[in-house]
């Protein structure tokens, strides 16, 4: 089973959207994501195999933007099922100002199932009748093989995990981009984590580039009973012929741990 966390910049390549507020035009944002779901098609073939993709564009940067989330859906959905709570069944109780969504994408035929938002274990409540922060992360179940996984992009102020250690710990996978750089001398989610479950990508391991950090985790708890395992870390890079330069599919690194299935439920 390969599990992946990849935060894809809104398909803006290596453009930092954040301070010069501006995509790339679209058809450049649809090319990095084709791209990127080439990659993902090569990386999730087994049933179970999946990714979580953080930083997918919801809607244009301008003020009152309007809604892209489709169109760069339905890149995927030829061969995936791209999960989110942010669809036509919550749209009058989500808040359509956001602008990017933490999605999981997964075989059409897969088991992996998005929690209904009643039966999620992180909630984080509602303010003016939105829920807060279901943009930031998504919480599925596997019915084949009974285990529950948390998908995130925490807030650079912590207020996501903080409080929550205990809940986040009952979740048999954690993955995501957790926006903390573990030099930090205070105790965070990450130190918590580790005493309950496999911190699977070392801290010296590079996953964003811009400004080199390991800020993208996986953790598979311990007594899954995990016998073989591999991780990959994987800078993916085009040559562009017009720039004559190498160019990054993303700001991160695609992040990439292989599980042995027969070996990792004792149940």
């Amino acid at each position: 089973m390969n599990i992946i966390t990849w935060n894809v910049n809104r398909f803006d390549g290596t453009l930092d959207w954040y301070n010069t507020n501006y995509d790339l035009e679209e058809e450049g944002r649809k090319f990095f994501a084709k791209k990127i779901y080439q990659k993902l098609e090569l990386c999730l073939e087994g049933e179970d195999d999946i990714a979580i993709l953080q930083e997918f564009p919801y809607r244009e940067l301008k003020k009152d933007g309007d809604v892209i989330f489709e169109a760069f859906k339905n890149i995927f959905t030829d061969k995936f099922i791209v999960h989110t709570w942010y669809n036509n069944a919550e749209k009058n109780n989500v808040n359509k100002t956001v602008l990017n969504l933490t999605v999981a994408i997964a075989k059409n035929s897969s088991a992996w199932a998005l929690k209904p938002l009643e039966d999620r274990i992180i909630n984080y409540g509602k303010e003016n009748n939105k829920y807060n922060y279901i943009n930031r992360y998504v919480e599925l179940h596997n019915n084949r093989i009974n285990i529950n996984l948390f998908g995130c992009h925490f807030n650079t102020k912590n207020e996501m995990w903080k409080g929550n250690e205990n809940i986040l710990k009952e979740f048999d996978i954690l993955l995501g981009d957790f926006n903390i750089s573990e030099e930090k001398t205070k105790k965070t989610i990450c130190d918590e984590l580790r005493e309950t479950h496999h911190s699977m990508i070392n801290t010296d391991i590079v996953t964003q580039n811009q400004c080199p950090t390991s800020i993208d985790k996986i953790y598979i708890k311990k007594d899954l009973n995990v016998l073989t395992n591999s991780t990959t870390v994987l800078d993916y890079i085009y040559f562009n012929e017009r720039e004559k330069r190498y160019i990054r599919f993303s700001d991160h690194n695609l992040c990439m741990v292989s599980l042995a299935t027969a070996s990792l439920f004792t149940n």
